[in-house]
């Protein structure tokens, strides 16, 4: 149970990394690694789910060196006068607090296992990408945890991940995919929202997801020490910085 406890939360790790390297700027250099990312998922074993197979063909026929029409794409969505702003706060705001008081909110639930936004990434911590990798370090920490057959610890970080997602991403992605199916033909963008709608309707419904050995290499949000357990797993997705790991059952 455990082995397959982990496949499951790996899986789960890469697509959410994958989503969120989708939703970086797209700069050759992302895109570089981005592709990569997608060759090594392509090449894992069994089969891909029909949406992710769609992305990742996607992906893999981008040629990172012509990334102008990308860029135009990105900026015309997501930054000059957008459609769609890739926001949380753009979209839901129950509690009055407004964007700063959910980047706030944010930021905490970030630093209580540890991580804090890279300045470099130059977005507030709502930013679909961030709250999309950090449902990939969840991920990552719960597998971890079942690798190291420690079911108590495994089972809180998939519950904190689940809370994290019920809390916010859950709240506002279907929101954030009207903006952008309308505004966008089919484009890396909206083969990765439904990707990324699937993965959501699997985690709500606690649904069992296939067991697999695939891992994806997509620069995390969060910057984070050198870890020797993963060598020869580079991420795409530099956006989160980590310090001091934190267990949710640690949590105060």
């Amino acid at each position: 149970m455990a082995e397959l406890a982990a496949a499951e939360a790996r899986a789960k790790e890469a697509l959410y990394r994958l989503g969120a390297a989708v939703f970086l700027y797209p700069t050759p250099e992302q895109l570089t690694r981005l592709k990569e990312g997608a060759i090594r998922l392509d090449s894992g074993e069994g089969p891909l789910s029909p949406s992710l197979a769609d992305l990742v063909g996607i992906i893999k026929r981008i040629r990172p060196s012509l990334s102008l029409p990308l860029e135009e794409a990105y900026c015309r969505l997501f930054r000059v006068n957008p459609p769609a702003p890739p926001y949380e706060s753009h979209y839901i705001d129950k509690a009055g607090l407004g964007a700063g008081g959910i980047a706030a909110t944010l930021e905490e639930e970030y630093a209580t296992v540890g991580l804090t936004p890279k300045p470099s990434l130059n977005e507030p911590p709502d930013h679909l990408s961030m709250e999309m990798e950090f449902l990939a370090h969840l991920s990552g920490k719960e597998a971890a945890a079942w690798e190291e057959w420690n079911p108590e610890v495994a089972l809180d970080w998939r519950e904190e991940r689940r809370g994290f997602l019920n809390r916010h991403l859950a709240q506002w992605l279907s929101l954030f995919q009207e903006k952008v199916l309308p505004n966008s033909p089919p484009t890396i963008y909206s083969s990765a929202l439904r990707m990324a709608e699937e993965l959501l309707a699997v985690e709500i419904e606690r649904s069992p997801v296939k067991k697999s050995t695939r891992e994806t290499c997509l620069n995390p949000v969060f910057s984070e020490p050198r870890d020797t357990r993963d060598e020869g797993s580079a991420s795409i997705l530099p956006h989160l910085c980590k310090g001091d790991r934190i267990k949710p059952s640690e949590q105060t």
